[in-house]
């Protein structure tokens, strides 16, 4: 028989290779850790292939085994007490890493990673994990290893034999485990077009409370397949061994070297028109409304946030309100949005309660049923990304208030029952709906026409107004484009060969995953300053529109205020540097010019236009004289 493999030698081995300092830090929190039993010594797994490849392959096929040849030779690496820590392996190799959803019957009782996000978390309980059990009729003590669900007891005393014998439970003397569950779904954008698919995650000890909902991580851990109901047909639950929780906007750029990305999407930035590119990218089934594509764009790039020494917080997300006649394409814009954002979430105003919107802490039938479990809602799920809500005017308006906070501090506050939790929700809001009713009545002004409170509708950055066109040229050629639009796709899905016209509307220039990386790559690498001229333009437009302001207005209120019905704030002048910032990172630039400035100026004044307030100039290069306000509400 060929010799059994000696672990401990080869684990002694890699600790010496590569984890003797980590060992040393280890070892200085161990002496004064109060649950030493939860600290971790992370491996990677290629760390523990070049040491040995018997053991890397062993903790793919036999977790346990692996994990306690590990530890036992953690235990005796050197004179210091280390025996109640733990060793986690991770970032485990492609062939095991997966996304929720897609291991299959080959993964069965393996270590797999699955990469999802955290929708779901209960709070942390204590689980039995090896019962004493004492038997009524003579005392014998019987151990017995529990797994999920009801406890298990023996099934007949040790000592005397009984079959029917009574047991209690020694709770003092039996062994415990921190416990917590979580919910693992597939990522928002990787489910686009169906259901996304989720896993329970079981998490001990060291693993438990270093998750939120809403968080994007890999859990490392073995599948094990159940069935609660008996049947052949099982499900699947993951026993968590480690987590890695995702750093970056985008898995694209995880193994991607800066000059790689230079390569790929510098040009893109550095081209005569960066913007046209992004524009031409974005719905090109879609004619017109460039302004809404634009506005898209700086939206998706956005600012970048930051916290002040004073503590002061500086949201970089930009949150921008559609309000249009139905049918005039606002759906298709917005999907298109979704799907060029690294990370996204859609839903639908209609039945969204503000749970769904924000976060929820309730007791369902998540864990054991009586346990208090905190669920991620959409502008959670899509923190550090694009929240897309359409329809929202038809949810409730209390609701909708709960909005409110989250998309200034970016943070969504939960209370219930003296719990608390605060969860991340750096979410850019992309929010459409239709007028109240239906359409736009041209004789009423805008805030009659909109359900939304006026604190609410303050925090969006840009709010446009989407209306029907009544232009006949306008509308001949939007509806040979539609026309175009839909031949062109039916030609290419029966592979025949389409006009340069039909090929243009379904054709953008650039597929998505390039456009998503270029998003992606900006929002991790580009923390653009203004220039000295570009400060004094900002502060110059703000002034001059803040002072001349009422002047402007035509249609003051019978109370006596002589100014326009949702008033010009600070926000405004933070909007147009957020916006200046994503024009700076389009260009791949750490500088915010005064062309950037002026690019998003025009997209500051329509969107007063669109709320009845007439600018001095109006979007797409058109001055107020050119334009149509009838056309954009005033």
């Amino acid at each position: 028989m060929p010799d059994t493999p000696d672990y401990e030698v080869d684990a002694h081995a890699l600790f010496e290779r590569c984890y003797a300092d980590a060992i040393d830090r280890l070892a200085a929190e161990y002496v004064e850790a109060l649950y030493p039993e939860h600290l971790q010594l992370r491996i990677a797994y290629a760390d523990l292939h070049d040491s040995s490849e018997a053991l890397a392959q062993l903790a793919l096929r036999n977790l346990a085994e692996a994990h306690d040849a590990l530890e036992a030779a953690l235990a005796t690496y050197d004179e210091r007490p280390l025996g109640q820590a733990t060793v986690r392996v991770i970032e485990l190799p492609e062939a095991a890493t997966h996304t929720v959803g897609a291991a299959r019957k080959g993964d069965i009782e393996r270590l797999i990673g699955l990469s999802g996000q955290v929708t779901k978390r209960t709070e942390v309980q204590p689980k039995l994990a090896v019962g004493v059990f004492q038997c009524y009729e003579c005392g014998t003590e019987t151990r017995l290893e529990q797994g999920f669900g009801a406890i298990r007891e023996p099934f007949c005393c040790q000592g005397c034999g009984n079959k029917t014998a009574s047991f209690q439970l020694l709770t003092g003397r039996s062994e415990w485990v921190d416990h917590q569950l979580i919910q693992l779904q597939q990522p928002p954008e990787d489910a686009r077009g169906g259901q996304a698919a989720s896993i329970t995650v079981h998490l001990t000890e060291g693993l438990t409370d270093r998750v939120e909902s809403g968080d994007r991580v890999t859990v490392n851990g073995e599948w094990i397949p159940y069935s609660p109901t008996g049947r052949t047909r099982h499900e699947t639950l993951l026993e968590g061994h480690s987590i890695e929780l995702e750093e970056t906007l985008s898995n694209d750029l995880d193994d991607v070297a800066d000059a790689d990305v230079d390569a790929e999407i510098r040009r893109l930035a550095d081209s005569d028109d960066p913007y046209g590119e992004l524009v031409a990218s974005i719905a090109p089934s879609h004619k017109g409304d460039v302004h809404l594509k634009e506005a898209i764009a700086l939206q998706l790039f956005g600012g970048w946030r930051r916290t002040d020494d004073t503590g002061a917080f500086h949201r970089g997300s930009v949150h921008m309100l559609w309000v249009g006649d139905p049918g005039t394409g606002k759906t298709g814009l917005m999907e298109a949005a979704e799907e060029l954002a690294p990370r996204s979430a859609m839903t639908d105003g209609t039945g969204s309660s503000e749970a769904g919107l924000t976060a929820s802490m309730t007791k369902d039938d998540f864990g054991d049923g009586d346990e208090w479990t905190i669920a991620a809602g959409t502008i959670v799920r899509a923190s550090g990304g694009l929240a897309v809500v359409d329809e929202i005017d038809k949810g409730d308006v209390s609701d909708l208030d709960a909005l409110h906070t989250a998309l200034e501090s970016q943070q969504v506050l939960v209370s219930k029952a003296g719990r608390h939790a605060r969860l991340d929700a750096n979410t850019s809001l992309l929010a459409a709906g239709n007028p109240t009713g239906g359409h736009f009545d041209p004789t009423a002004p805008f805030v009659e026409q909109i359900k939304l409170k006026s604190p609410l509708l303050s925090r969006f950055d840009l709010i446009f107004t989407v209306r029907e066109k009544v232009d006949e040229e306008l509308v001949a050629d939007v509806s040979r484009h539609m026309v175009d639009s839909r031949t062109a796709a039916g030609k290419k899905a029966l592979g025949l060969e389409l006009t340069a016209a039909e090929q243009a509307t379904v054709d953008g220039g650039h597929d998505p995953a390039t456009i998503r990386r270029w998003i992606a790559y900006a929002r991790e690498h580009c923390q653009p300053i203004p220039t000295e001229a570009a400060k004094d333009r900002m502060v110059e437009f703000y002034t001059d529109l803040k002072i001349t302001l009422p002047e402007r207005y035509d249609g003051a209120e019978a109370d006596g205020y002589d100014g326009p019905p949702l008033p010009v704030t600070a926000r405004k002048q933070m909007a147009l540097f957020r916006l200046a910032e994503a024009s700076a990172r389009i260009r791949l630039s750490d500088t915010i010019t005064v062309a950037d400035v002026e690019r998003v100026i025009p997209k500051i004044e329509r969107s007063l236009a669109d709320i009845g307030i007439a600018p001095d100039a109006a979007a797409l290069g058109e001055t107020s004289a050119d334009l149509d306000l009838s056309e954009i509400g005033v």
